[in-house]
């Protein structure tokens, strides 16, 4: 397909210049005869018609002109599609935004919005741009064992200060874990006591039963050895005193002995199934001294009453006990016959009382329901 012919701006002026040419020309051959007799009057003519084609010039100059400036739009719609000038970018509004200030009061690791922002010293600070909104700051000390979460909610544009207080979420953890382990020993402690008192309460419990088992046995055994002393006393070879619970032999050895032998007379004694014999301390002899009673006692010509319980026979008024007097080598005694005490040797055999000598005699007792020798210094 052909394009329609296109107009040249050089070919139209030149056109136009061309055209205005015979006009030009004509009007000059076309003029009348000039007269000379005036030239005055030949002369303005001759001005005005230069005058009046220069302003025809001037209207096709124009004309041109305007032909040109028309012509770029008609070859535009000849040649293709009108292409429009690119848009201008518009220009994004300008979001206001703010400085977040974060002080933390021990060592941490902080983040905003969840993202890491690194540490800050202890009593240090950081900073960092944000746009207005909420915000939120956590941190985190670097043992990892605290953490603190703050929401900022920053209004304006300028500093918005956020202080993370660490310290008193470590005073309430370490005074938490404090607390525990407080309960954990308390609870420790009386579970320990509550063991302790039952195991105490168990043993007292067996303690008692045995000493109820072992007071029952004696009470048996003593029940028994009562029984067995009421035999042997109706044999005549004893004597038991139900007050102190004491049995007697109901004669002495019946000769003069020192108080060593006396002591070994007693412990080798076996009378009436028994071989736990031993001398009194003088506090038995004293409790069974009677002055109401009277019991004969003596030997060959020498006679005397006694002031005994018991009906206990006695060779001599004086008999050894195991106490020892208030001198050394000496031994505390009572006489039967006054019942005044005396201080013997231990070595001594004889003592005399009213101006007669007396032999010391050994008279032996034992304990019911205890098999033990017993010497009182």
């Amino acid at each position: 397909m052909t394009k329609p012919a296109m107009w040249c701006p050089a070919f139209l002026f030149n056109y136009l210049v061309e055209v205005g040419r015979p006009a030009i020309c004509c009007a000059g051959r076309s003029e009348p005869e000039r007269d000379l007799t005036r030239p005055e009057e030949d002369s303005s003519r001759k001005f005005m018609g230069q005058m009046m084609h220069s302003s025809k010039l001037a209207g096709w100059i124009l004309a041109a002109a305007m032909a040109l400036a028309a012509v770029p739009g008609m070859a535009q719609q000849n040649d293709g599609p009108i292409l429009l000038p690119k848009p201008r970018p518009v220009a994004k509004p300008v979001t206001p935004s703010a400085t977040l200030l974060v002080i933390c009061d021990l060592a941490c690791n902080w983040k905003l919005d969840g993202k890491e922002r690194g540490r800050i010293a202890a009593g240090d600070s950081a900073s960092a741009m944000v746009e207005l909104g909420e915000h939120i700051v956590i941190a985190t000390t670097e043992d990892g064992q605290d953490i603190i979460q703050q929401i900022a909610e920053v209004k304006a544009a300028g500093q918005k200060v956020v202080i993370l207080a660490l310290q008193p979420v470590r005073a309430a953890r370490l005074k938490a874990e404090q607390d525990a382990r407080d309960k954990a020993a308390q609870e420790a402690k009386a579970e320990q006591e509550a063991k302790d008192k039952s195991e105490r309460e168990a043993r007292e419990k067996a303690e008692k039963e045995a000493l109820n088992n072992a007071a029952l046995q004696q009470q048996k055994k003593e029940h028994e050895e009562h029984e067995q002393a009421a035999l042997d006393e109706a044999t005549g070879l004893v004597w038991v005193d139900s007050a102190t619970g004491l049995m007697w032999t109901k004669t002495d050895n019946g000769k003069a002995v020192d108080w060593e032998e006396a002591t070994a007379y007693c412990r080798n004694l076996e009378l009436a199934g028994h071989s736990d014999w031993r001398l009194p301390t003088f506090a038995e002899l004293e409790a069974i001294y009677d002055s109401g009673a009277k019991v004969k006692c003596g030997y060959g010509g020498f006679s005397v009453s006694c002031h005994i319980m018991g009906s206990i026979r006695l060779s001599s008024p004086l008999a050894w006990s195991c106490t020892s007097g208030r001198e050394a080598g000496k031994i505390h005694m009572i006489s039967f016959y006054t019942g005044a005490s005396y201080n013997y040797s231990e070595s001594s055999k004889r003592g005399s009382q009213t101006g007669a000598a007396i032999t010391m005699r050994a008279l032996c007792v034992r304990s019911l329901g205890e098999g033990t020798n017993k010497r009182t210094r």
